[in-house]
């Protein structure tokens, strides 16, 4: 899974690895084999048009660098002109690239999905004779809920505990590095933070503003209701040693705005079961979370050795290399 492109929000992640299957509730909307493309259709959705030139100057690139097949080097090409087709530069540098380049007509299969925000979805759209456009993209399932479905005592009050107890504790780190890095403030960061949720309220001095507050105790039970829940829907079981003995691992994530690019590299959650992440906070404007396909970009793979090279020293390979694009409002959770 890939996450966010320079993504301008704080936000309250949550891993989990063992999950227990007995107490389950039904929160989540499961998607699998197929995505909503036309929810994220909004003008307020701004997927920047600068990592889009990158993206195909990295594909433009690799066919110039190598000796590929003339099927293999078509391919590149074609993922460059499809991922910023309006640009006309990448077009120029295609037709005078050492490929057989052939004059594109339209590509089979569709570029980057993109799905907006949970609420904006009409209801019941499964079953609605205007339902949004369904295409097969790539068979991971993931799961789509807003917070205000988890019957919270106050879903609202909740985001707005976490998003200030977030941005806070994020400042406090951000004086004390003084680190010029992203990459490296938003480790220390994390560092910083009791992320099994029995040990930090048993102990909670690391960050008594979230860990002793009411609503970081009930949000460490619905957690794992939201885990069990989606763990339910896939139908997978779980052993008796896997439900006594889970581990659930929570954490705080705070994407500021920055003069530098702010992004959390291509990732996996290793040994992890389930994921997901809780948006408490979006500001204008919003870029996406984006999922890659897993037959380009393996889930085993450790895309953190990569960081030096940044998302582009990963990105997968044609036909593999169209992901996913969530464009999430505050409360939205995506569950993988």
């Amino acid at each position: 899974n890939q996450l966010p492109k320079l993504r301008k929000s704080p936000a309250l992640t949550m891993g989990c690895s063992f999950v227990r299957a007995a107490t389950a509730v039904a929160f989540c909307h499961l998607l699998q084999d197929f995505f909503v493309t036309d929810a994220a259709s909004s003008s307020a959705h701004v997927y920047s048009k600068v990592y889009a030139a990158k993206r195909s100057d990295y594909y433009l690139r690799r066919a110039e660098s190598f000796d590929w097949s003339p099927e293999e080097c078509r391919a590149l090409l074609e993922a460059a002109l499809e991922i910023d087709a309006a640009n006309a530069s990448v077009l120029a540098r295609a037709r005078v690239s050492q490929c057989d380049f052939q004059e594109p007509s339209k590509l089979e299969g569709p570029t980057e999905l993109q799905v907006g925000a949970v609420r904006s979805w009409p209801r019941d759209w499964m079953k609605s004779k205007n339902s949004p456009e369904i295409r097969d993209l790539f068979t991971t399932p993931l799961g789509f809920l807003h917070a205000s479905e988890l019957k919270l005592k106050d879903w609202r009050g909740t985001l707005q505990r976490f998003a200030e107890a977030a941005m806070a504790k994020f400042q406090q780190v951000r004086r004390r590095e003084k680190r010029r890095s992203f990459v490296d403030l938003n480790n220390h960061f994390f560092q910083s933070q009791d992320t099994d949720p029995k040990n930090a309220m048993a102990a909670p001095a690391a960050w008594p503003e979230l860990y002793s507050s009411s609503e970081y105790k009930e949000w460490a039970t619905v957690s794992r209701k939201i885990c069990t829940s989606f763990i339910n829907k896939l139908g997978v079981p779980l052993s008796e040693e896997e439900a006594n003995n889970m581990e659930l691992v929570t954490w705080a994530a705070v994407y500021p705005k920055s003069s530098e690019p702010v992004t959390h590299y291509y990732h996996a959650h290793q040994e992890s079961i389930v994921s997901f992440v809780l948006y408490v906070k979006m500001p204008e404007p919003t870029t996406p979370l984006t999922i890659s396909d897993p037959r380009g970009a393996p889930p085993v793979e450790d895309f953190e050795w990569f960081q030096d090279l940044g998302d582009l020293g990963v990105d997968a390979d044609p036909p593999f290399h169209r992901p996913m694009e969530f464009y999430a409002e505050e409360g939205d959770i995506l569950i993988f």
